[in-house]
């Protein structure tokens, strides 16, 4: 299982010892080139990426920062209140897009889904494996896997965003840059499919 609290609930309630804690990892985008339909110059921007549901478009809206732009299918269902500022773009974006637009916004937003609260998802490691500055939700797995990162932040409320926004600016880019390739080096060394496999393959040997 990918989480600890699904990971203690076996053990705990169902009494099951041979179980195996096994987080979601990521893989190196080569080369990502600016996707021909990108206009826009990210540097300033908060950017999220991912398939449009309530949920996300609520979280999304209840962010006081003014530079937002929103990728993913679907956002042409999104309500006519959502906010004329963020700029969306309806389409599915490929790996290789995704990849650009994490290294080049000033900040990637992750927005976890019910069945993630309180661990991880695949964002928590695809963003900074794509170089991204990350803003991911305060869990204990996320504090504990990425300790001092100076290119990952965390929110509590989806209202501490624009304050971490301001915070993200007021460094310089090339600092930040460099943060982030720093961090993703690590990922890519520690949390790669490669590294998940090896870890898996040696559990079962210890078996």
């Amino acid at each position: 299982t990918w989480s600890d609290a699904l990971d203690n609930e076996l053990k705990s309630k169902l009494g099951l010892s041979n179980t195996k804690l096994l987080p979601f990892s990521c893989e190196e985008i080569l080369d990502p080139v600016k996707p021909s339909w990108l206009n826009l110059d990210l540097s300033r921007s908060l950017v999220f990426v991912g398939v449009w549901d309530k949920e996300r478009e609520k979280s999304i809206r209840n962010i006081r920062y003014k530079n937002i732009v929103v990728f993913g299918p679907y956002w042409e269902r999104r309500g006519v209140s959502f906010p004329p500022n963020i700029k969306v773009f309806a389409l599915r974006v490929t790996p290789s897009d995704m990849a650009y637009i994490y290294e080049h916004s000033a900040a990637c937003l992750n927005l976890m889904r019910p069945q993630n609260e309180g661990s991880h998802n695949m964002k928590t490691f695809e963003i900074p494996a794509a170089k991204g500055v990350v803003i991911l939700p305060c869990t204990e797995y996320h504090i504990k896997t990425f300790k001092k990162s100076e290119s990952v932040y965390y929110y509590d409320q989806i209202t501490d965003i624009e304050q971490i926004m301001s915070q993200i600016l007021t460094i310089d880019p090339d600092r930040r840059r460099k943060s982030a390739e720093s961090t993703s080096d690590w990922v890519l060394r520690e949390h790669s499919y490669d590294a998940r496999l090896e870890n898996l393959l040696q559990y079962l040997k210890e078996c």
